[in-house]
């Protein structure tokens, strides 16, 4: 008896990083030394099948040395991404901690999107939904946020 065993791994893995200043456009000399950190890996465990190739899954960090208190701050997450054929769904969960005192937050979101058809006038309408949920403290009762979106 013979046996061949063949393992195929079929990949993409996508890094990026980058440091932030600000979400503003900037028309004087830098003055801002506390420079944010921004990373993601975003990997597609299967680009070249069929129906998994619009999977995706990313991590993220973003550090921030100093905000306006002095404090630093830290967010990471995970987010989850697949799209097929009229359907896509995506999730996200995240972390934050804040400053000296370790302020810790977490929440996650959840989105789909169905289109109502691939040709004529329903080829650019489709149905939304998301869910939103964040507590900024998890430390505290009665602080977290939730919405709910539709259309």
């Amino acid at each position: 008896m013979n046996f061949k065993i063949a393992v195929v791994i079929n990949l993409t893995i996508a890094l990026y990083a980058g440091f932030l200043n600000s979400v503003y456009a900037a028309s004087a000399l830098e003055t801002n030394p506390d420079k944010a950190l921004a990373g993601r890996l975003l990997i597609t465990p299967m680009p070249k099948d069929e129906i998994l190739k619009n999977l995706g899954v990313a991590g993220l960090i973003t550090y921030s040395d100093k905000d306006d208190k002095g404090d630093n701050k830290l967010r990471y997450g995970g987010l989850v991404n697949f799209a097929y054929q009229i359907a896509k769904l995506s999730a996200e969960f995240g972390m934050s901690q804040d400053g000296k005192d370790e302020i810790n937050g977490r929440g996650f979101a959840v989105a789909t999107e169905v289109k109502l058809g691939t040709e004529g006038p329903l080829n650019n309408l489709a149905i939304i939904g998301r869910l939103d949920s964040w507590d900024a403290n998890t430390d505290k009762d009665e602080d977290e946020t939730m919405r709910i979106i539709g259309g």
